[in-house]
């Protein structure tokens, strides 16, 4: 019986282990917009395009002959504004469609100037053809590191295809390299797919944002109506690492908590926000030295 016992237990660890790297993921890719070369995220070097974090949760790269540098971030949401990664099966989604909208929302600021931000939110069939577009174009940067902020919306109905939404973000610097030129403190983003449109939904927005320094980051939304709200940190493990007591909360725009992370190890994380037992889950990156 022990035996039997042990050769089970060796069976299930694997699938259990697996079944903790299950956490919603955010698809990064990094390409070069000139050639339209795409690189995957990690690559250590590109020709003469150096990668890095820029100390939130947005690759980028930089080329040091022009100062030219671009962004793509693509965020996968299903119909209950749960982010997910990788490819997206039609069994993640409802057969009929409501009305849908997504709303990308952003706060960026930078000691640059004369740079431009442009953003492009998609949303596509899972056959992969475009049903529905949006652009916005954000002012230039503010110099002193003065935040800017914008919002780009776009809306679809579908009664029966499975779909997915996609937001790209594209970041542009134009002039000569220098060094003040291509710098990028934070740029963060968050993205909701149908929340608006489900009867029982409470938040109607929710936003994440690393501080400076990278040593908290605060996590900001507004509700519809009262709700029991938890929060959560959990590693690319599935790992909780952090948690924060249930508390009730009343409609209004400027709730906020300021979470620190000055404990956690360079990596991956998921600060999960569960409202009225509802998951939403943002991606940021931590950085140190």
């Amino acid at each position: 019986m022990t035996k039997l016992l042990t050769f089970l237990f060796a069976c299930l660890t694997p699938m259990f282990l697996i079944a903790q790297n299950t956490v919603p993921n955010s698809s990064f890719e990094i390409w070069k917009d000139s050639a339209g070369t795409k690189f995957p995220v990690g690559y250590p070097n590109c020709s003469n395009f150096n990668i890095s974090y820029d100390g939130s949760s947005v690759y980028q790269y930089s080329d040091p002959h022009t100062g030219n540098f671009s962004v793509r971030v693509e965020m996968v949401y299903d119909y209950n504004g749960n982010l997910h990664g990788g490819s997206i099966t039609s069994n993640k989604f409802p057969v009929d469609f409501k009305p849908l909208s997504m709303n990308g929302y952003w706060k960026y600021f930078s000691s640059a100037s004369n740079n431009h931000l442009n953003v492009q939110a998609i949303i596509f069939y899972s056959s992969g053809n475009t049903i529905g577009t949006a652009t916005a174009n954000a002012p230039s940067f503010e110099d002193n590191h003065v935040w800017t902020e914008f919002s780009a919306d776009v809306s679809y109905t579908s009664n029966a295809t499975p779909a997915y939404a996609s937001i790209h973000i594209g970041l542009y610097a134009f002039g000569p390299f220098h060094s003040d030129y291509g710098t990028v403190d934070d740029i963060v983003l968050s993205a909701l797919v149908g929340i608006e449109d489900r009867q029982d939904a409470v938040i109607k927005n929710l936003s994440l944002f690393p501080s400076v320094a990278d040593q908290s980051i605060t996590i900001e939304y507004g509700l519809k109506k009262n709700a029991a709200i938890e929060t959560r940190i959990i590693d690319c493990r599935g790992v909780v690492v952090k948690s924060y007591p249930k508390q009730e909360q009343s409609p209004g725009d400027d709730h906020r908590q300021i979470i620190s992370v000055e404990s956690l190890i360079d990596g991956l994380y998921f600060c999960q926000v569960c409202c009225n037992g509802i998951n939403h889950s943002l991606k940021f990156v931590v950085k140190k030295g």
